[in-house]
């Protein structure tokens, strides 16, 4: 096949950027990716019916929009955070039947654990999705990101529980309530961080290579 020849002078070429953790859906939104040079998606945590139609209009060409890929519905523990994009589960068993229907039933690419799940359940979630060769990630709270890393997830993000504070210890953290709060004692521990207790942590998470995906606001 002959090459195609560009004339680029004065312009900067770099391969497509990819959004590893995103819930925003308007046709607008669609269109500032690929704008922006973003030419992936991943929806972590969305009703997935919602996500199957968006696909479809880009798909056909309704609508300019970025690859999609989706983690369907957080998998969370009563009560979730986010009910409308979660599906709540309390044992292990009930969480391994509902990552079973999303991969099976829903065809998601991956999956993701939200704040209140622990470790059991957490176990059950990733011993489904690895069976089926997919990856899981974690916006863990109740779990610190080395025990999340420890229990076999491929991926922490954003606001999980990364550092360790003595100003702001597990049980006041855990105390939150709403998103909100979470989200500001997440920064108060940040600024009172205790980098003796916290390295131990992020080294677990390095030695079973699981990176973070931070939020850029």
């Amino acid at each position: 096949v002959a090459a195609v020849r560009r004339r680029l002078h004065g312009k900067t070429l770099i391969p497509g950027l990819i959004e590893a953790h995103t819930h925003a859906s308007f046709d607008a939104d669609m269109l500032a990716y690929v704008k922006n040079g973003i030419t992936t998606i991943r929806f972590a945590g969305f009703n997935q019916a919602d996500v199957v139609k968006l696909r479809g209009r880009i798909e056909r060409r309704e609508l300019i929009g970025p690859r999609i890929l989706s983690c369907g519905p957080m998998i969370d523990q009563a009560p979730p955070a986010y009910p409308e994009w979660s599906v709540s589960v309390e044992t292990p068993a009930e969480a391994a039947a509902a990552a079973e229907r999303l991969i099976i039933d829903d065809e998601v690419e991956f999956l993701i654990l939200t704040q209140r799940v622990t470790a059991p359940v957490m176990r059950a979630v990733v011993e489904v999705a690895h069976a089926h060769g997919r990856p899981v990630l974690t916006q863990s709270w109740a779990l610190d990101g080395g025990e999340a890393a420890e229990l076999g997830v491929d991926e922490v993000h954003n606001s999980s529980r990364v550092c360790v504070s003595k100003a702001y210890p597990k049980e006041r953290l855990l105390g939150y309530t709403s998103i909100a709060d979470r989200l500001a004692l997440s920064g108060r521990a940040w600024a009172t961080i205790d980098w003796e207790t916290t390295l131990p942590l992020m080294a677990a998470m390095v030695q079973h290579g699981v990176p973070y995906c931070g939020m850029q606001v």
